[in-house]
């Protein structure tokens, strides 16, 4: 026993990734060292907190939704996408890896996620997504940006909302 609890502290005081427990309410139990490191915030500030405190708006009920589908599903895996706040009061992008764990009798005792800064990697999407829907000479939406725009439209008139304008110039 002490043998495994010396290997899980040295794999999680070591991993790059932060390593976040909750318990059953949603609170956090754990967090791993690489907290402060990733985001400026000590593992001690945070424990006794609900992590989508820190997190961006509609974010939050992202995470909270991923870990209700694996509280609920033994065995299941969840992966998202979102943005936190860090220490610094910035908002950086993380990818959070979140498992069930459950006991012997298959009774939820807690969540586990693994967590990653995925900030570099996003700015790099939003830097090619703009490049691919943006004329290079005039720096104005092209085709593909005016087709996304009008299929959105669609999609919100469809649902009933409002309808929009659409104005085509071909100068």
């Amino acid at each position: 026993l002490r043998e495994s609890e010396m290997r899980y502290k040295l794999i999680t005081e070591s991993a790059t990734d932060i390593v976040l427990e909750l318990n059953t309410r949603g609170v956090i139990r754990y967090v791993s060292p690489s907290v402060r490191e990733i985001t400026g915030f000590s593992p001690d500030a945070l424990i006794g907190k609900r992590p989508h405190a820190l997190m961006s708006g509609p974010d939050a009920r992202t995470f909270i939704a991923a870990h209700r589908q694996v509280r609920q599903s033994p065995g299941a895996t969840t992966i998202i996408e979102y943005r936190g706040m860090d220490a610094a009061g910035e908002l950086k992008w993380f990818e959070a890896n979140n498992r069930g764990i459950f006991d012997d009798e298959g009774v939820l005792i807690g969540s586990v996620s693994a967590i990653r800064d995925i900030s570099h990697r996003k700015s790099l999407e939003m830097r090619l997504a703009h490049a691919a829907s943006t004329d290079s000479l005039t720096g104005l939406g092209n085709r593909r940006a005016f087709d996304a725009l009008l299929d959105r439209i669609l999609e919100n008139r469809r649902s009933g909302e409002k309808g929009g304008c659409v104005a085509i110039f071909d100068l």
